[in-house]
């Protein structure tokens, strides 16, 4: 995707450079998107519709940076863990600078990285400044805005449009009328079922964790994913269920050991138990534990597969190994206990 945004921003740029942007819209605005409004300051150019692009997109006039804007996700971490959340994220890349600033209402992360990604497109700067709005009990936190440079970009002036930007950005989606959230939606967001099975997030875990989503995907399965506490990699801890409808695994056995053979060949992974015999949900399982380094993370895996009704499940934990993480797996299993199989 960052690929296909910036040849369309440069694109728009190179036709800019011919027209001189007639017929763009140029006069000061406020934007609304779902329960977020903002300002957008004046000479800012609006191309998110006459291009059909993906994200909010404006264009500033000097034809030197584009700024589209990001959801806010709200995840519960300090300010300084999601500056090193960002530096994790885009740990290939070579960042430039990051800074955070002390606004009265809530913190500003400014993270400047190089993209090389798009290295291929000409004249077009590597360059991307993200401005993230950071509280986590402000309703838009991790709201950002991200600059995409051309080369002699005036990268002051794009700071002070962003900046400007997200300092006027509202929450309103109390005082929206179809933004109002009901019991049947709490409830759907917490609950997952399909033809093999039903998950429900537990009911104690509400007060110790912040639950992202779960998260239907296709061929019946499910992901639960949250964080909590002050910990960088609680970001990335997850439940998966799934069931294999793959006709090439006639039992939990077949299916686990080829996952192990796979992993042994893998140079990121470390399997720490091979598989072995245990049981879950009172059926007869088979469990296999491993360790995937992604730099500068590792994270660890705790695989299980069972038979049921002539059908493969698999159950995967994923969690960071650091310190604190014998606390942070068993917290993880106590995910399990909102799985049902059928």
């Amino acid at each position: 995707m960052k690929r296909t945004m910036t040849a369309v921003c440069f694109a728009i740029a190179m036709v800019c450079s011919f027209t001189g942007c007639a017929g763009f819209r140029t006069q000061e605005k406020t934007v609304q998107n779902g329960t977020i409004r903002y300002t957008v300051p004046s000479g800012m150019q609006d191309v998110t519709e006459e291009y059909n692009m993906l994200w909010t997109t404006f264009y500033h006039p000097s034809g030197k940076f584009f700024i589209t804007e990001n959801a806010a996700m709200g995840y519960s971490m300090s300010t300084q863990t999601k500056l090193d959340w960002l530096k994790m994220v885009y740990h290939e890349n070579e960042v430039q600078s990051s800074e955070i600033i002390k606004d009265e209402e809530y913190d500003i992360i400014i993270f400047t990285y190089e993209d090389t990604a798009d290295a291929d497109i000409e004249d077009a700067s590597e360059l991307r400044t993200s401005f993230t709005l950071s509280d986590k009990d402000h309703p838009l936190d991790f709201f950002s805005f991200l600059v995409i440079y051309e080369n002699d970009a005036d990268e002051q002036k794009a700071r002070e449009v962003a900046l400007s930007m997200l300092r006027s950005a509202e929450y309103i989606g109390e005082e929206t009328e179809n933004s109002a959230t009901t019991e049947e939606d709490e409830k759907s967001a917490a609950v997952y079922d399909c033809d093999y099975f039903s998950y429900e997030i537990p009911a104690q875990l509400s007060e110790q964790f912040r639950l992202d989503a779960v998260q239907a995907l296709p061929d019946n399965s499910a992901v639960v994913k949250y964080t909590y506490a002050e910990k960088l990699g609680q970001v990335f801890a997850s439940l998966r269920i799934e069931v294999l409808e793959d006709a090439a695994y006639d039992s939990a056995e077949a299916y686990l050991q080829d996952e192990c053979d796979a992993l042994l060949d893998e140079d990121t992974c470390t399997v720490i138990k091979q598989p072995y015999t245990t049981d879950i949900f009172g059926y007869d399982a088979w469990c296999m534990e491993y360790e995937k380094n992604i730099s500068p993370l590792s994270f660890r895996y705790t695989c299980y597969a069972f038979e049921c009704n002539d059908k493969v499940y698999t159950i995967t934990l994923r969690n960071t190994d650091y310190e604190g993480s014998e606390q942070a797996q068993a917290d993880l299993e106590l995910l399990l206990q909102g799985f049902t199989a059928k």
